[in-house]
């Protein structure tokens, strides 16, 4: 397989983010690009949605508008010095979250009865959307992780990046597996696809693993095991 590497970014005119603000409009930057570029996927459902969130974020952080998404800091009131600004940013990032968005999720999103003129409301719904309202959200992942098989999907590597997404999005909810439990559950599940592999990760797992396993144990067999089933 060959061999593939990291992609350059560019430090020229970085500058310094200011500490995190008392509203939304207190960190906006005075120079924004033209565009905002698009995310490499659509959000089509709750299983996309730490992958999805994550590029949102990496997106907005990069512009210095990770502060008009984040519903813990209020909004600037009419007086704010950049209030016309905020209010410009936020109705025009709230465009471009839609548009990040598959149609069934943007159907959703048209037909919701909440809030969503600005890109907190907007972002709030979205996730509302995809990841369902209070214990009835827990129990979709929850319900979703243990009951996945590697028969549902074409390839090992695809059953185990989903997976491994599911896992992120329960440990988020606070109603995930310990990573040594996820662990065995995607081992089995991967046994047919490299079998010695997963005997000899079985074998040499250490007597103490259901209390010592971390996720950083856990996301490296992830990826060791996507490595091996690619041979």
């Amino acid at each position: 397989m060959a061999s593939q590497q990291g992609r350059a970014i560019f430090f020229r005119d970085l500058s310094l983010i200011p500490p995190k603000g008392t509203t939304q409009a207190d960190r906006i930057p005075d120079d924004l690009p033209d565009t905002i570029p698009g995310l490499p996927f659509l959000l089509r459902g709750w299983s996309d949605f730490p992958k999805w969130e994550f590029q949102v974020r990496l997106v907005l952080e990069n512009l210095g508008l990770q502060d008009l998404v984040d519903r813990d800091l209020p909004r600037p009131e009419e007086n704010h010095k950049n209030f016309v600004r905020w209010h410009s940013c936020s109705q025009r990032l709230q465009i471009w979250l839609t548009r990040q968005l598959s149609d069934e999720v943007m159907e959703a999103f048209v037909s919701s009865v909440d809030d969503r003129d600005f890109a907190d409301e907007a972002y709030k719904v979205i996730r509302r959307i995809v990841l369902g309202h209070g214990v009835v959200r827990c129990q979709n992942v929850a319900y979703k992780l243990v009951r996945m098989t590697r028969a549902d999907y074409s390839t090992a590597e695809q059953y185990i990046e989903d997976f491994k997404n599911i896992y992120k999005l329960a440990k988020q909810l606070q109603c995930g597996l310990p990573p040594f439990t996820a662990s065995l559950l995607m081992l089995r599940e991967i046994f047919h696809d490299i079998p010695t592999w997963v005997t000899m990760i079985e074998q040499a797992m250490p007597a103490d693993a259901g209390s010592a396993y971390t996720d950083i144990d856990f996301f490296t067999l992830c990826r060791n095991a996507i490595e091996q089933s690619q041979r």
